[in-house]
């Protein structure tokens, strides 16, 4: 019987089931879809799971997805504001790029990808004139 309290005719009925399996084939859909997502971009959903505190050593030795998971907690600290050349080099190694004039550039893997393939960012770290840092930015 419908809600109305009519009995439902075989029209009817038939529509039901076929909204019933629709339904059914779109959830199968999306539970499938979710699952793809998961396993081709799992870092999207822990992002902040697979962050960890800065580590000097590890930094220095670790790769661009090491650097990345803690790039964030080093830009948050600010502990590179005010300090020298020397005193950078000391504590994150070489820069990939940067001069004696120029900033210190690091690459780094948040975790975010393109399709499949890894999206880099740039640390960019910015001297002034007397040679201290004045600005930590993550660029693309």
């Amino acid at each position: 019987m419908s809600p109305g309290g009519r009995t439902l005719g075989n029209h009817e009925s038939r529509t039901m089931r076929r909204i019933q399996h629709f339904v059914r084939i779109l959830l199968v859909v999306a539970i499938l879809s979710s699952v793809a997502v998961y396993w081709a971009w799992p870092d999207f959903f822990n992002f902040a799971t697979s962050q960890r505190s800065f580590d000097s050593e590890l930094w220095r030795q670790g790769s661009a997805r090491e650097r990345g998971r803690m790039v964030h907690d080093l830009m948050a600290s600010e502990r590179l504001l005010g300090m020298a050349r020397d005193g950078v080099v000391e504590l994150l190694g070489d820069p990939e790029r940067g001069e004696a004039d120029s900033p210190f550039c690091f690459r780094v893997d948040t975790g975010q990808t393109f399709f499949l393939d890894p999206w880099f960012y740039t640390l960019l770290i910015s001297f002034g004139q007397d040679g201290l840092v004045i600005g930590v930015n993550l660029q693309d």
